[in-house]
């Protein structure tokens, strides 16, 4: 506004409403129809400016209407009725109506009601006619502070006449406690300021508050000092109501002993798996004692009244006690969460109301540890490994039969097919991690298949193992000899497995990168564990005693002992979430981020129909979603791809150029114009080199479907204008060749490498060769100044953590360990085809962990050297197996 404009729209000088501007063109047909807003503003500035077509529109207009217009009317509006308020206050001081009151708070006070700034030293204005009334003045001050008023003592500060005068917050009196309606009238007698009271909001000692919900909560230790962590779970399927209470009542008590781990209540019951420091275990053991007798009356109500309701009846199942130190470098979890859940265990929703899962329904015989191990002696029994397929291939009881399934909800249907047809007087006994799956399989197979002689595993393999190794402490014996459990139990939290028995050798694993990393971590806790005793364990748990290490010298922790036969690296999780919830977290971005388009599920069907060993090295739904958006933000209309695999992401990048030539046709690029030919449409295309024949089948039929289904547009072509062209072949000598030019080239390269520069290259080919792909890029006319270089698999599954940095990578992937001298060993017994096989599986697998050590020493080796690279900016992001995003300067 001019200043002439100010005076006529507020001639008091006051602030005034925001005023509404009249909008120009060309945005007022789009304000009209309610369409502006500030997102799409901003979105058509930045295209426009993008591609040079310059235009100016006042800020001012672009937001009439919007919702930072409402926020400031609303703001406004607040500041003249606080205005209001004030000049009516103001006039009843003038009246000598109100009195003045200026307060200083106990600092107890201001930390537990976290106040904001001016109420922990403000004012209030009390009416005259009664304040000299105790009570009044009490209500008055509570009721300002939100505050009970038994739970604080008023005291005149006399401290506050003084001037110059820093008085020390204190939570008790600073001088008389006011106690009678005479007492209260003195002190404004003998204020110095007329009809101003100073007053000290103090601590009453008598009150105890907040208060506190049990009296487990007196006396805490304080977590930060305990030796070690008790990795603890339990359950109860009894109904609960309110949940909501329930979940504030658990978090307020167990908040203060300094438990982490994760809570879900439901109306079926609760699920906990947590970490309870060992100084707090005794208070948490009467917590849950006093809980289970505790019955909340309504939502949020955390007072409850002792009713004897016995919903949290259980035993605790305890698992291994962790040292601080190991529990600090390897957190299995980083806060307390008590969620509210429609069920303690996801079953799908396919069950229905079917089953009956109170303490007196049928679902199976619990057995505990002794009765299970006899238990599986009968050769009649099934015995049913009720987890998931990563659990499974990691570890197992002998002889048992697992479900392979991806998730608890497709448990039904493999129950069906595996008991069709079986006697329902067969042996079934079945088994989890720490009980609570088999007690809503053990309801469904005896309710629902009519199954009759159903046994569980109480307290699941977490409850069999630790009771085994108490047996095998007494009795002398060696945990090995004694347990029928063998392998690693996968855990969901971030410490993923423990290690039950020594594993004799290496696993042969599915590919599922959660059985991989919970591989890893167990690795990882065992090479500390042996360095435990050494100057750098001491030195680690230091630096990781306040978070995470920050130097880099400690970010690498090398292997005194090696683990498992073969392996001279650790690694350690980088995933985030706690256990199972991380990939839960992974999947809704997914959702949330787009719908993956049909040709692309059908391609991820199509792989893990031809290649189902290695589907997994498809990039997916949320990393092709990525790869897609930085192609838009980037404005790019050229990639280059190493490594096409199958193609998801040569489609996903596809995709991305199609969209940005859609949008320069419609007039965001000066001269650019639909139909010419060498115009816009010669700019748009994706390279991607494959040289695996079979991947390159593949993607070379996905890539046909999506040249057909887009619109035909000019003469020679097709797929909206944007090139996708598959080149087979070694990627080194084929960029090479591109570098060159050569014309002797079986393939037409030398229309791939004419057109300029790629605005992005996506490195996802033999990762010992990144860094001499990088050099090679970096030295030749294939990238620009502001190229975007995008290289997958950076973190390899996390063991870069733990990577052995004392040497360089080997070149050669496929040497072989240094064979045992007693290469018999472990074979006695078996004939000599079996002793063959065993050697040549024993080999591979050895070979494997080999490769696997080099490529995470070169992956670690190509991060450092892009970060010494004076060319390039680089980020790296733990999304999936890590990319790095790198600019050429």
């Amino acid at each position: 506004f001019t200043n002439n404009q100010r005076k006529k729209l507020n001639p008091r000088g006051q602030e005034a409403l925001p005023v509404a501007w009249k909008t120009p063109e060309p945005w007022s047909s789009f304000e009209a129809a309610g369409m502006l807003r500030l997102p799409v503003a901003m979105i058509l500035l930045a295209n426009a400016f993008r591609r040079g077509q310059g235009f100016i529109t006042p800020s001012r207009a672009l937001l009439s209407g919007g919702p930072m217009n409402r926020l400031a009317a609303q703001r406004a509006r607040a500041e003249r009725l606080e205005l209001e308020e004030n000049q009516k206050v103001k006039e009843l001081l003038d009246q000598d109506l109100l009195a003045r009151v200026k307060l200083t708070v106990a600092p107890r006070f201001r930390s537990v009601l976290r106040l904001p700034k001016k109420k922990k030293s403000g004012r209030i204005f009390v009416p005259v006619e009664s304040s000299r009334s105790l009570d009044a003045m009490l209500a008055l001050v509570g009721d300002h502070l939100r505050l009970p008023p038994e739970a604080f003592l008023l005291s005149v500060d006399h401290a506050a006449d003084e001037p110059n005068t820093a008085v020390e917050p204190s939570d008790t009196p600073l001088g008389e406690v006011l106690d009678s309606d005479a007492q209260l009238s003195r002190a404004w007698d003998s204020s110095g300021r007329p009809a101003t009271l100073k007053l000290h909001v103090a601590v009453n000692p008598q009150v105890e508050w907040p208060p506190v919900l049990g009296p487990f909560l007196r006396g805490l230790p304080d977590p930060k000092t305990t030796p070690a962590f008790q990795m603890l779970s339990f359950y109860s399927f009894k109904p609960i109501a309110p949940v909501d209470a329930v979940v504030g009542l658990m978090f307020e008590c167990w908040r203060p002993m300094g438990v982490v781990g994760r809570v879900y209540v439901g109306p079926e019951g609760v699920n906990a798996q947590v970490a309870v420091p060992a100084n707090a275990m005794p208070k948490f053991r009467e917590s849950v004692e006093w809980l289970s007798e505790a019955e909340p009356q309504k939502e949020n109500e955390l007072t409850p009244v002792r009713a004897g309701r016995g919903w949290l009846e259980t035993e605790l199942n305890l698992d291994l006690l962790v040292p601080a130190g190991e529990f600090r470098a390897f957190p299995p979890f980083r806060a307390l969460h008590v969620r509210a859940k429609e069920q303690i265990v996801q079953d799908g929703g396919l069950l229905g109301d079917a089953l009956d899962l109170t303490p007196e329904a049928s679902k199976g015989e619990a057995l505990g540890p002794d009765q299970w191990h006899a238990a599986l002696e009968d050769p009649s029994a099934i015995v049913l490994d009720c987890r998931n397929s990563y659990e499974s291939a990691v570890g197992g009881f002998v002889g048992s039969t697992p479900l392979n399934t991806e998730t608890f909800k497709e448990t039904w249907a493999e129950l069906d097919k595996i008991l069709e047809g079986k006697p329902k007087d067969t042996p079934v006994l079945t088994y989890c991690t720490g009980g609570i799956r088999c007690v809503k399989v053990g309801a469904y197979l005896n309710q629902r298949l009519g199954m009759t002689h159903v046994g569980r595993l109480e307290g699941g393999i977490i409850n069999y193992t630790q009771h085994f190794k108490r047996v095998a402490n007494s009795s002398g014996q060696a945990f090995e000899n004694v347990t029928k459990f063998q392998g690693l139990n996968y855990v969901f939290n971030d410490r993923m497995a423990e290690l039950v028995t020594p594993l004799a050798a290496p696993l042969e694993l599915s590919g599922d990168r959660r059985s991989v990393e919970a591989l890893a971590a167990v690795n990882s806790r065992e090479a500390f564990q042996a360095l435990a005793s050494q100057a750098l364990a001491s030195q680690f748990q230091a630096a990781t005693a306040e978070g995470d290490p920050t130097h880099e010298e400690l970010a690498f922790v090398p292997t005194a002992a090696a683990p498992t036969p073969g392996s001279s690296f650790t690694a350690v999780s980088h995933r985030g979430g706690d256990g199972e919830a991380g990939h839960d977290l992974e999947a809704y971005a997914g959702r949330l981020s787009g719908a993956e388009s049909d040709l692309l599920g059908e391609l991820e069907a199509a792989t893990r129909a031809a290649m189902p060993e290695a589907a997994h090295m498809s990039s997916g739904h949320l990393q092709g979603k990525l790869l897609a958006m930085l192609c838009r933000l980037h404005g790019s209309r050229r990639v280059l791809e190493v490594g096409t695999f199958t193609g998801y992401s040569a489609l996903c990048f596809a995709q991305a150029l199609a969209l940005n030539r859609a949008d320069d046709l419609a007039g965001l690029v000066p001269g650019a114009q639909p139909g010419e030919g060498g115009g816009v449409q010669g700019w748009y295309e994706v390279v991607t080199l494959e040289v695996d024949d079979r991947a390159a089948a593949v993607a070379g039929a996905f890539f046909d479907r999506w040249a057909k289904s887009q619109p035909e547009e000019a003469a020679g072509t097709s797929g909206g204008g944007v090139g996708l062209r598959l080149v087979e072949g070694d990627a080194m000598l084929t960029l090479q060749s591109m570098t060159e030019a050569e014309a002797e080239a079986e393939v037409d390269l030398e229309a791939a490498s004419a057109k300029g520069a790629f605005d992005v290259v996506f490195l996802d080919a033999d990762k010992r060769k990144y860094a001499a792909y990088l050099d090679l890029l970096l030295g030749s006319k294939l990238v620009k100044s502001g190229t975007l270089v995008i290289a997958d698999n950076v973190l390899w599954k996390g063991r870069v953590l733990g990577i052995n940095t004392s040497g360089p990578a080997s070149e050669d992937a496929s040497a072989e360990p240094p064979v045992e001298e007693s290469p018999e060993r472990g074979l006695e017994g078996l004939d000599e085809d079996s002793k063959k096989a065993a050697k040549l599986a024993a080999k591979r697998a050895a070979r494997a962990l080999r490769r696997d050590q080099v490529l995470t020493q070169a992956m670690h080796e190509f991060n450092v050297k892009v970060k010494k690279d004076p060319r390039l900016e680089q980020v790296i992001l733990p999304i999936r197996d890590g990319l790095s995003i790198m600019r050429v300067k």
